[in-house]
């Protein structure tokens, strides 16, 4: 009896997980590609250096990352994730903003992703390491 109650419950779950729609996410990696572009920029602000790099990132996710422009208040713009389910459906969340920039021509989507800089230096008695936050925003051209 406890074996047959076992099976009527593992295929009641089965069955579940069969009706139940489930999201199918992207997942975001930053790009396994040599990093490109990279320079120091010592003009833009006197004093400082500022190390200045491009990036790609790459979708290993089984779902698609999708983002629309939503309302329009100033110079920025609400920006929406579309996340698709099993069952052709999907959901809607609100993934960030996008600061326009008319003196550039390109729109930033703010705190898209944010990197480490490690930097080792050196001082008597040995090495030792300063991490660095580095904060990234994408940068989309305009038509």
């Amino acid at each position: 009896m406890l074996k047959s109650f076992s099976i009527i419950v593992i295929s009641f779950l089965f069955f579940i997980s069969l009706v139940e729609a489930h999201s199918i996410l992207p997942d975001l990696k930053t790009a396994t590609y040599p990093l490109r572009d990279n320079f120091m920029d010592r003009i833009t602000i006197p004093g400082k250096a500022l190390f200045r790099f491009a990036n790609g990132v790459a979708n290993i996710g089984k779902g698609k990352i999708e983002l629309r422009g939503g309302a329009i208040s100033g110079g920025s713009q609400k920006v929406y994730q579309r996340i698709y389910d099993t069952h052709g459906g999907y959901s809607t969340r609100l993934a960030g903003t996008f600061i326009y920039h008319p003196t550039h021509n390109h729109t930033h989507f703010n705190d898209f992703s944010d990197y480490k800089l490690t930097v080792n230096v050196f001082e008597e008695g040995g090495f030792f390491h300063r991490d660095i936050k580095i904060f990234y925003e994408v940068q989309i051209k305009a038509n």
